[in-house]
């Protein structure tokens, strides 16, 4: 005889398995790179959300969520994943809040500048989605429209400049906006200003403020701003054209997926059913026999050799039968009046719970010892320590009285 799972069960067990390898392929995603470092100098470091610091060299990743952070001498470049170029100067931090570089009007970057400065050259994901690119401090928000320039913040207390954010643009144009206001236009040469408060407005200043000096490596950089615009296109067209595989969702091939959201969902679909009874399974796992219509009974056992004559026993729902003791009879189990018989005495139960609660009395008796003997022995102690103050201050009474 065959045993038969109904069609919705197997389908539901199907679907089960397929969530779970989906969860588990997901929480097992990788963060997706938004950077290569290309040039690195100094005390820098690569702070992720656990707090986890790791010093990074050439070549090395920079991944999403993950903060730059640089000392006194310390500075980076980084070549980002959308084509774009990113240089973090000294005494600075800056956080990939979000990272997305697939080629399409879904990319997204938007960079924290928590304290210092540093110096962009975008790459194609404002062309693609200018509203997608930005760059976020205390005070302000900064947008671009393809652009190379130079975002500045100085927190309170900082002897650089009036505290606030400052952007310097060297071509292209930006937008700085705040609860109270907006800049629409920062052209090529100027800067523009948020500054701290409430009532405070963004403002295109008359000049470029002293401090935007660059660093000892700004050399590195001449001329990157072109070397991105001759690159961009071909470095799109190549993302555009890098197989994906569609096996793992919230994956590509370079690695710029968005957090948290997978891609391509997997189908659900009854596998085939095999001829026989047999069911085509999940690919990749052992066939267990979900989705199939019938399972294939398991070959006969070869029998048992007979086993020998065992005495019978008596049930536990029937009474055993009376036997002769002293000339009178058994009574049958507990509770079970037998007739013409006398009901057995109950069981006395009080024996274990007496030595249950003797047990308890004991430890108690033995805690209560020990806090006995606890207290006798702080008051001893404090007792030696008021003896030995008393007979400190009889020696010095003494000694006084013998000054005199």
């Amino acid at each position: 005889m065959q045993r038969r799972i109904p069609l919705p069960t197997s389908l539901a067990l199907l679907a089960l398995i397929l969530c779970t390898l989906a969860w588990r392929a997901h929480a097992a995603e990788p963060l997706p790179v938004a950077g290569r470092v290309d040039f690195i100098v100094g005390d820098v470091r690569f702070v992720d959300d656990a707090r986890r610091t790791r010093t990074p060299v050439k070549g090395d990743t920079l991944l999403a969520t993950e903060t730059v952070v640089t000392g006194r001498s310390g500075e980076i470049h980084l070549d980002m994943e959308d084509g774009g170029y990113l240089a973090v100067r000294s005494n600075s931090s800056v956080r990939v809040k979000e990272f997305r570089a697939k080629g399409d009007a879904g990319d997204r970057s938007v960079l924290q500048l928590l304290v210092g400065s540093l110096r962009a050259f975008t790459g194609w994901i404002p062309r693609l989605s200018p509203k997608s690119y930005r760059i976020e401090t205390l005070t302000a928000t900064i947008g671009v429209r393809g652009t190379d320039h130079e975002p500045y913040f100085i927190p309170v207390g900082s002897d650089v400049g009036i505290p606030g954010t400052y952007d310097r643009v060297n071509e292209g144009s930006i937008f700085i906006e705040t609860p109270e206001g907006t800049v629409d236009v920062v052209d090529r040469d100027r800067a523009g200003f948020a500054p701290f408060g409430k009532s405070s407005k963004p403002t295109l200043l008359d000049r470029v403020p002293n401090f935007f000096k660059g660093s000892i490596n700004e050399k590195l950089l001449d001329g990157r701003h072109q070397k991105v615009l001759d690159q961009l296109e071909e470095k799109l067209n190549l993302r555009r054209s890098a197989p994906r595989p569609d096996s793992v969702p919230g994956t590509d091939a370079a690695g710029g997926s968005a957090i948290g959201v997978p891609d391509i969902p997997l189908p659900i679909v009854p596998p085939p059913i095999l001829p026989g009874g047999g069911g085509g399974g999940v690919p990749g796992l052992p066939s267990t026999g979900i989705g199939a219509t019938a399972v294939e009974p398991l070959p006969a056992a070869p029998p048992a050799p007979p086993a020998p004559p065992i005495a019978d026993k008596p049930s536990a729902s029937t009474p055993p039968p009376a036997r002769p003791r002293d000339g009178r009879a058994v009574a049958g189990p507990r509770g079970i009046p037998e007739t013409g018989q006398p009901s057995a005495k109950p069981q006395d139960d009080s024996a274990p719970k007496d030595r249950a609660t003797q047990l308890q009395e004991q430890r108690l008796k033995e805690l209560r010892d020990r806090e006995t003997r606890y207290e006798i022995e702080r008051e001893r102690k404090l007792l030696r320590d008021l003896g030995r103050e008393s007979d400190a201050e009889e020696r010095a009474v003494k000694r006084n009285r013998e000054r005199r």
